[in-house]
Order: C-alpha cells, then sequence, then structure tokens
C-alpha cells in the first residue's frame, strides 16, 4: 500500500537508527558526513552543509551571505509573494527587508517582469523558490542578478534533484538551501541541507552552525 501523505519506511532506516543511538552519534557523525557529502555530489555542489531543519538552512545561508559580503541591515532580499513563512522570517531575523514580488500564474515562481521592476540600489540578494518542485527560470535569474551585481540564493526545499537543461537547481546560485521535512519528497523526517561552491560561505555556514565556533576539518 502507498499512500501520498505518509512517509514509507522500512527496517533499513530503523537499524541505521538505532545504530546512531547506540554509537552515540546524536546529532553529527559518519553517517551525516556521508550524507553532506553524497547529496552535494548529486547536486552538483562541491560543498553539503547539513542542518536540522530547512527553515534553519535558510537563516544560516542568509546569515553567511550577509557577513561575508558586509551586506547593511535594511538592505533588501526579493522573494516571491506565494511563498512559506521560513522564507520571509529568516530575512526579518537578520535585519533584512524582504520584498515581495508577484509570481506567474503558470508556474507560481517568480514573475521575471516583476522581478526587473522590483530592483533597487538597496536589492542585494534575489531569493527564488522552486514552488512544489518547478523550478523557477534560473535562466533569467541569474542573467539578472548578474547584471545588477546581485547575489542568489535559491530555496530548494521543495525541489529535490529537479534540473533546468540538466543542470541541478541549487547549483545556480551562489548559495541553496534543502529542506528533509516529512511533508518533501525526500525526507529525513526533519532536517535540511546547505549548498555551495565557495569555499568561504562553506567554512562560514559551518561555524554558523556551531554557534560561532571555528568546527574541525
Amino acid at each position: 500500500k502507498i499512500t501520498l501523505s505518509e512517509p514509507i519506511f522500512d527496517n533499513l532506516e530503523a537499524k541505521h537508527v538505532i545504530n546512531c543511538f547506540l554509537n552515540g552519534n546524536l546529532s553529527q557523525g559518519k553517517l551525516v558526513k556521508d550524507f553532506e557529502n553524497k547529496f552535494s555530489k548529486e547536486m552538483n555542489c562541491k560543498y553539503g552543509i547539513a542542518t536540522n531543519s530547512g527553515s534553519s538552512a535558510n537563516l544560516i545561508a542568509l546569515d553567511a551571505l550577509k557577513q561575508i559580503y558586509k551586506i547593511k541591515n535594511g538592505s533588501e532580499v526579493i522573494i516571491p509573494a506565494s511563498t512559506f513563512a521560513t522564507v520571509a522570517m529568516p530575512i526579518i531575523q537578520l535585519g533584512l527587508k524582504p520584498v515581495y514580488v508577484d509570481i506567474d500564474v503558470e508556474t507560481l515562481n517568480l514573475n521575471i517582469d516583476q522581478l526587473k521592476k522590483a530592483i533597487n540600489i538597496n536589492t542585494k540578494i534575489i531569493m527564488p523558490v522552486h514552488t512544489l518542485g518547478m523550478p523557477a527560470n534560473m535562466i533569467e535569474i541569474t542573467k539578472i542578478a548578474k547584471n545588477n551585481k546581485l547575489l542568489v540564493f535559491e530555496d530548494c526545499c521543495e525541489a529535490h534533484g529537479a534540473a533546468i537543461n540538466q543542470k541541478k537547481v541549487g547549483s545556480f546560485g551562489k548559495i541553496s538551501a534543502f529542506s528533509f521535512f516529512v511533508a518533501h519528497n525526500m525526507t529525513t523526517i526533519e532536517g535540511g541541507m546547505i549548498l555551495t561552491n565557495d569555499k568561504a560561505i562553506n567554512d562560514k555556514c559551518r561555524s554558523l552552525r556551531e554557534f560561532g565556533r571555528i568546527p574541525q576539518k
């Protein structure tokens, strides 16, 4: 029996969970590191940073961008007007300003024409969300970002494995975030992941995940 509303687990997952408890790896450990490496490789990114949720992934990723690129409080982050609360809330938590841009009725993703109109001198980040697994128009979004010297942060929380011309979402921007919440198409019950190809961003995200401490290599 396969349902649309219940996750499917078998004894393999149960054994891994029990082994984690028996080995004392209650937060980090070899399995988490392996997962970071395998998932980032599958998504065509160099670095993967596992988190406790997709919401935390968004918060840490935005904080890393803010610190590394010295983005000032009040700077604007463009997001789709129709999206989940934890797209906007980390922006507000970090002292930045979410700017809501209307969506395309066909894809439910950022409307490109409206995106162009929303950019101004205070805009620093474009944060497309691949709604319900439908990739946003990353070809146009990355062009717009490059022309306006803006950062791109992809929210891929519902789009594991989605691709545009065989290029995986999450690998277009400077950084991306995924969620493995139980409601998504790939789940670890809770959990999230940050992906990037930038070593400085990877190191900053790992430090922020550990409350500012420098993580072991």
